[in-house]
């Protein structure tokens, strides 16, 4: 906050009381106090439906002193790969903006109109909630964005003009300290840690580059479209184009896949 930063979001959780140091607690809050542009994440347990004990804020201490509070929810997909993440969420209802959106919310440049897929949900759900689904658009593998480690800032030892009115993001990138998920960048091989998950996902709303899925029903019409372009065409040539056809059919959802993704930011799985 010192060196200028406008917004500071931390991906930490400070959901229980120190121990060993209980006024600790007092001056963190009270450096967030301070500070006045922090933004702090809520705790989940669990993955999806399975998130049924509610959620947890940060010590209330720490809560009242931070500017807002949002939630940090990275939902892994059946192959253990993150590439989708709802903007808004909650348990039993979707009430908390994702810290990114938080971020923008404060700033005030957040969009009028989110992008991504309307999520149905009832009024008496009893678990965690999403809405506003979209796929994450990475801007690239782990180290993407600049990074400067945390005891260079309390050493002073970085570039003194970096942290003016920028957003920055504080979180955990070590090696080994479970903070890290399998993404589409480089899947299983290298792991992106959390924090940087969200600044691409802050990155992408900020350039409105945030991808939106097509939707199970639109999706099965276009490949059914696809199937009676191919036997219809099958019909009326002669069996020796029989191979050339089934080849640049078989590649034209390819092609739509491809052309929606680069011109209108959706995202068409044709498998």
């Amino acid at each position: 906050h010192a060196a200028g930063a406008r917004i500071i979001l931390i991906d930490v959780l400070y959901s229980d009381f120190g121990v060993t140091n209980p006024e600790g607690d007092a001056q963190l809050a009270h450096s967030i106090e301070k500070a006045g542009s922090v933004i702090l994440p809520i705790v989940t347990e669990g993955r999806g439906a399975d998130i049924k004990d509610g959620e947890r804020l940060p010590i209330p201490e720490v809560a009242m002193a931070a500017r807002n509070l949002g939630h940090i929810f990275l939902p892994i997909d059946s192959d253990g790969i993150v590439r989708r993440v709802f903007l808004k969420a909650g348990f039993k209802k979707p009430h908390w903006s994702i810290l990114p959106l938080v971020a923008m919310e404060s700033e005030g440049i957040a969009p009028e109109e989110l992008p991504g897929n309307r999520v149905q949900h009832t009024d008496t759900a009893t678990s965690w909630i999403g809405d506003y689904e979209v796929m994450i658009p990475f801007s690239g593998p782990k180290g993407t964005f600049k990074t400067v480690s945390a005891v260079d800032v309390l050493k002073n030892e970085f570039e003194q003009d970096l942290f003016i009115n920028s957003t920055v993001f504080f979180g955990l990138t070590a090696t080994g300290l479970g903070d890290a998920v399998p993404t589409p960048i480089l899947g299983l091989d290298q792991p992106i840690p959390g924090v940087e998950v969200h600044a691409n996902i802050y990155n992408a709303l900020r350039n409105g580059t945030m991808i939106r899925s097509i939707g199970p029903a639109l999706n099965y019409v276009i490949v059914a479209f696809a199937i009676a372009l191919l036997l219809g065409v099958y019909s009326k040539l002669r069996p020796r184009w029989g191979f050339l056809n089934t080849v640049l059919l078989a590649l034209l959802p390819v092609l739509v896949s491809f052309m929606l993704y680069r011109l209108a930011g959706i995202w068409f799985a044709p498998l």
